[in-house]
């Protein structure tokens, strides 16, 4: 149901929120890449760096 409402499997939908969400702080803040990755739920730099 989930998938065929926003036409992504939910590990994906939520892959996208975080990378959308980086990329605003990436904008309006002045935060290390590294503590970005980590506020949007990236375990690791290499991570989110992928």
């Amino acid at each position: 149901m989930f998938q065929r409402s926003v036409q992504l499997a939910p590990l994906a939908f939520l892959a996208d929120l975080r990378l959308e969400l980086a990329r605003r702080k990436l904008r309006a803040t002045m935060l290390p890449v590294a503590g970005i990755g980590d506020e949007v739920g990236y375990r690791s730099e290499s991570a989110f760096s992928r």
